[in-house]
C-alpha cells in the first residue's frame, strides 16, 4: 500500500488538519490540500458453498493412496482356514483347522477342528506359516487396499461437503486526489464505503454477496487469494496469507466427526467397515478351494478355505478404523483439496490512518468555482473558501495485511 510518510514528505501535512474519526480533512487558513492517502479497516468473510451445497473436500485425483497395506491388515481379525479333505492320496483324512493371526504373525490348530486328534498337518503347516500369511498379506491385502482406497474416494467425491463461513481481517491502502483542492480552511471528508465503491469491493451485493469459484487449492496450500475472484488487486498480498493451518484447525476435527460418526447416514467409518468385511469375504470366496496346499509350498494337493467373517465382526473392523483416525487426518491435509463456490462478503470498517497530500502554502492546487454534481463525488465531500471539491480518480484500492479468523465450519454429508 501507499507509505503515507513517505507521501507525506513530499508537503506540508502537518500544516492541514485531521479529524481521523470524521474522516475530515481541513486546508490550511492559506494553503490548499490536493489529495489524500490513507489506510482503513475491513473484514472478509467467506462463506463456504453457494446456499445450497457446500465445497467439497475430496482426494486430488483417483490415484491417491488412502491407506498403506500395514494398515489394511491392521484391519483383519484372526481368520479361520479349513484344510479341506480332498487329497487323493489321504481320501479318508478329516478336515483340519487353523488360526490366522497376521497382526502376531502367527498359525496355530483351531479348538473348532472337527477332529483335534489328527496332527498329521500340523507340521507341515508350522513350517511354511509364512507362506500362508503371506497369501493373505499379498493376495487378500492388496486387493483390499485398492477397494477400499476407491471406495473413500467416491465417499469423498460425491458425498463430503462442507459449509460455515471464515471470516478474514482485510485492510486496505488507499490514495486518491480532490478535484479543485480543498483551500483557504475548506475541509474535505473521506467516506470508506463510496471511495471502495469502483472498486471489485463494491460488486458484492450487501445480502447475496459476490460469487465466485474458488480455485482448487490442497486444504495444506490454501491461502487468502484461493478464494478472491481472478483479476482481484491485492492477489501478489493474498498468496502470501498462508490460511492452511486456520483451515485445517477448523476442517480437521470436523473430518473427525465425520469419520467417527455413530449415525449410518454420516458414518465413514461405520459404512467403511460393512465393506471391508464385504470386500474380506469376497476374498475369500475367491479363494474358497482355489488356493491349494501345494500352491501354498506345503507337500499335499489339499485345497484351502476359509471361513467368512460374520456380521459381527463390523464391530470389531469399525473400532479398528477409529484408531486410524487421527494419524489418516493428518495424513489427508496433504492429500485433500476444495473446491467449489463460495460468497464474499465485505464489511467496511473505520479508518485507521488519513494523511493529507500534496499540501500548498500561500497558494493552491488549481481549481476554482463550486463543483456541486453528486454523481461525480467518489468517497469525498469537501467544502470551504467558497469552493466544493471532490474525489475524482481512486488511484488504488489494494489489500496490505490479513489476519484470518474462522468460525462456523461444520461438515455434513449430503
Amino acid at each position: 500500500g501507499y507509505d503515507s510518510n513517505q507521501m507525506a514528505a513530499a508537503g506540508n501535512s502537518s500544516r492541514a488538519g485531521v479529524n481521523l474519526a470524521t474522516g475530515t480533512v481541513t486546508a490550511p487558513a492559506n494553503g490548499s490540500v490536493g489529495s489524500v492517502v490513507g489506510e482503513a479497516s475491513g473484514s472478509l468473510t467467506i462463506e463456504l458453498g453457494d446456499g445450497t451445497y457446500g465445497v467439497r473436500l475430496a482426494p486430488r485425483d483417483d490415484t491417491v493412496q488412502l491407506f498403506s497395506l500395514d494398515e489394511v491388515l491392521s484391519l483383519l481379525p484372526v481368520v479361520t482356514m479349513t484344510i479341506n479333505n480332498d487329497d487323493p492320496n489321504y481320501p479318508n483324512e478329516p478336515p483340519s483347522e487353523y488360526l490366522i493371526d497376521v497382526q502376531k504373525g502367527t498359525v496355530t490348530k483351531s479348538p473348532n477342528t472337527p477332529v483335534p486328534s489328527f496332527t498329521r498337518l500340523d507340521s507341515s503347516v508350522y513350517a511354511n506359516k509364512n507362506m500362508l500369511l503371506d497369501e493373505l498379506r499379498y493376495e487378500l491385502g492388496a486387493s483390499l487396499r485398492w477397494k477400499m482406497d476407491q471406495g473413500l474416494i467416491r465417499a469423498f467425491q460425491d458425498e463430503v461437503m462442507l459449509g460455515g463461513s471464515v471470516t478474514v481481517e482485510m485492510p486496505v491502502s488507499f490514495g486518491a486526489t480532490f478535484a479543485g483542492g480543498v483551500t483557504n480552511g475548506g475541509s474535505g471528508q473521506v467516506q470508506i464505503d463510496r471511495l471502495l465503491a469502483d472498486s471489485w469491493v463494491g460488486q458484492m451485493d450487501e445480502y447475496n454477496g459476490l460469487k465466485t469459484t474458488m480455485t482448487p487449492t490442497t486444504a495444506n496450500n490454501v491461502t487468502l487469494s484461493s478464494f478472491l475472484p481472478t483479476g482481484t488487486p491485492g492477489q501478489s498480498y493474498a498468496r502470501q496469507v498462508l490460511l492452511g493451518d486456520a483451515v485445517w484447525g477448523q476442517l480437521g476435527p470436523q473430518l473427525t466427526m465425520l469419520l467417527n460418526s455413530e449415525v449410518s447416514a454420516q458414518g465413514i467409518w461405520l459404512r467403511t467397515a460393512g465393506q471391508v468385511r464385504q470386500g474380506i469375504n469376497e476374498g475369500f470366496a475367491w479363494m474358497d478351494r482355489q488356493v491349494t496346499m501345494r500352491q501354498a509350498d506345503l507337500p499335499y494337493n489339499n485345497s484351502l478355505s476359509f471361513h467368512p467373517l460374520p456380521a459381527s465382526a463390523e464391530a470389531d473392523i469399525w473400532a479398528k478404523l477409529k484408531r486410524l483416525t487421527t494419524a489418516k487426518v493428518a495424513q489427508w491435509r496433504t492429500g485433500m483439496q476444495l473446491t467449489g463456490e463460495v460468497k464474499l462478503f465485505y464489511q467496511s470498517g473505520q479508518l485507521t490512518r488519513l494523511t493529507p497530500t500534496h499540501v500548498v502554502i500561500g497558494g493552491s492546487n488549481g481549481g476554482s468555482g463550486n463543483n456541486t454534481d453528486p454523481s461525480d463525488d467518489k468517497g469525498v465531500n469537501t467544502t470551504g473558501g467558497g469552493l466544493f471539491g471532490f474525489i475524482n480518480r481512486i488511484i488504488s484500492s489494494i489489500i496490505n495485511s490479513f489476519l484470518g479468523i474462522f468460525n462456523g465450519l461444520f461438515g455434513v454429508l449430503r
